[in-house]
This record gives structure tokens, C-alpha cells and sequence, in this order.
């Protein structure tokens, strides 16, 4: 096995640590959540996206074609977009196909990712208006119902309806 974490200098806790959370992912396929905290410019959206192209195949594994909506049609690579930090990050939200597919229901456009009323679903930030109605609100919302819903038995119809006139 290669030394994924070998041109990173110092950390050596943190590089140790690390290299165990991926040999026992690569021996059992489970990982645990890992929350990477620190300033702007440090690195930690490389190390997040360190196997992009496997997280890449499981995608398609799961959803098949429509994997395509995951990749980021802004970028010259289409690497992977705000979906996949948002929705495929998070392992509790990823096992629920509900959530992908009201996803592309209120969201996808064929091309892009738009809010029902055409304006840019991508805002990321919180005290700006497009925020509201947009996908990391969505999540935001998600994360709320999961404490009430078991997502793993509501239909799409349901999921809509509780999401409010937000997402309309």
C-alpha cells in the first residue's frame, strides 16, 4: 500500500490515525465519521477528496446514470461538485435514496443545480438570500426531519410535503 499521507509535513498523530482509518477501510469497508477542523488554506479538502475517483464508482454503483448530477459542471475536471460535500459526505444521509431523489425532483435541471424559481441552488452562505430554498438548506432541513421521520420508509410525495412551501 502506497503512503497517501506522505508529502504531508508534520501531523505525524494525525498522519498515524489516519493511515489506521484507511487500512481498516480498505480491510472492512466501514469507516468512521471523521470531522476535519481547522483554518481556511490548510489542506483539508484534498485529504476529504483523497479517493474521489472510488467515491466516484460507488456513486454510480448506487444511483447509475444519474451519478452524473454528483459532478460539478463548473469545474474544467467536473470533479465533484457541492451534491457530493453536502448529501454523499455524510454517510447518514447517503443510505436514504428518498433524500437523492427528492433531491433531483426539487433541484436538477438536466444540466445544473437550480431552486424551483430558477435562481442558482448552490449558496453557500447562510446571510445571504439565496441560501434559503437552496441545497445546503436543504440538508439543514434533512437533518431536522430525520429526528422526527424514519427516511428509510417515507415515500418522496411525504418528504416533499414536510419540506414546506421552502422547497416548492
Amino acid at each position: 500500500m502506497s503512503k497517501p499521507f506522505e508529502n504531508l509535513i508534520g501531523q505525524e498523530n494525525v498522519k498515524k490515525k489516519l493511515n489506521f482509518y484507511l487500512k481498516a477501510y480498505e480491510a472492512t469497508s466501514v469507516c468512521p465519521f471523521l470531522n476535519l477542523v481547522g483554518a481556511k488554506g490548510l489542506g483539508k479538502t484534498p485529504l476529504e477528496y483523497r479517493h474521489s475517483v472510488r467515491e466516484w464508482f460507488l456513486l454510480y454503483e448506487k444511483h447509475g446514470n444519474e451519478a452524473v448530477i454528483f459532478l460539478s459542471i463548473d469545474h474544467p475536471l467536473r470533479a465533484q461538485g457541492d451534491i457530493v460535500e453536502q448529501l454523499e459526505s455524510r454517510n447518514y444521509l447517503r443510505e436514504y435514496n428518498v433524500i437523492f431523489e427528492t433531491v433531483k425532483d426539487i433541484f436538477w435541471n438536466n444540466s445544473t443545480f437550480e431552486k424551483p424559481n430558477g435562481d442558482k441552488a448552490t449558496e453557500k452562505d447562510k446571510d445571504k438570500p439565496g441560501y434559503m430554498g437552496g441545497l445546503r438548506r436543504y440538508v439543514v432541513v434533512i437533518e431536522m426531519l430525520l429526528t422526527i421521520y424514519d427516511l428509510s420508509v417515507i415515500k418522496k410525495s411525504r418528504l416533499r410535503k414536510e419540506l414546506g412551501v421552502e422547497f416548492k
